[in-house]
């Protein structure tokens, strides 16, 4: 089973009109050198023929950042990149990215904590938290304007053939299987459509 942050990404992509084709799909681990690897990928074996990247957090998005400008490739004009976190160097690189209220889970979860330990036999309530959109360069947007973004509309783009990639790390084994599981149903409807 796929993770929910997998499922979400393909569903958005599918919801989109955009097929995600399976090599889309980098394995990472975190780390800024998993970032340039990625880049080393995306610039040696696709030849930079993408949109934009999606990272599943800001380290990763920094060593990308960091290995296309070694190469000389400027972001967001050759590539947008988003992150995932907002992380306190995040500004310092112009990344946009998902900020995730740490504060706010922190103190939920301590007081969750300190409620359970007084009544042992209280229910917990499942909460949710929501990240923000922190819009900075990388995405190419115009952040003076940020407030005021509208929805991509690729329809007017009509550029469905280029690759959009979204960079994630598989710290978790549900993250892993979904993905081959994912890379095998496409190459079954591959093999599908060909005998049709």
């Amino acid at each position: 089973m796929p993770s929910r942050v997998l499922k979400a990404f393909l569903k958005i992509m599918e919801d989109n009109g955009i097929k995600v084709e399976p090599n889309w799909l980098i394995d990472g681990d975190f780390l800024i050198e998993s970032g340039k690897k990625a880049a080393e990928f995306i610039v040696n074996k696709l030849n930079m023929n993408i949109d934009a990247i999606v990272c599943a957090n800001d380290m990763m998005a920094f060593g990308i950042i960091d290995e296309l400008k070694r190469r000389n490739f400027k972001v967001p004009d050759d590539l947008k990149i988003v992150g995932f976190d907002d992380i306190n160097i995040s500004d310092s690189y112009h990344l946009t990215t998902i900020h995730q209220p740490f504060y706010s889970i922190g103190y939920s979860a301590i007081k969750i904590l300190i409620e359970k330990i007084e009544n042992s036999n209280k229910n917990i309530e499942k909460m949710s938290i929501s990240p923000s959109l922190i819009v900075r360069e990388t995405c190419g947007c115009n952040t003076k304007n940020s407030e005021h973004l509208e929805k991509v509309n690729y329809e007017k783009n009509n550029d469905y053939n280029r690759v959009r990639i979204f960079l994630f790390a598989p710290w978790r084994s549900d993250t892993r299987s979904g993905v081959k599981q994912y890379r095998k149903s496409q190459e079954n409807d591959g093999g599908r459509k060909e005998r049709s």
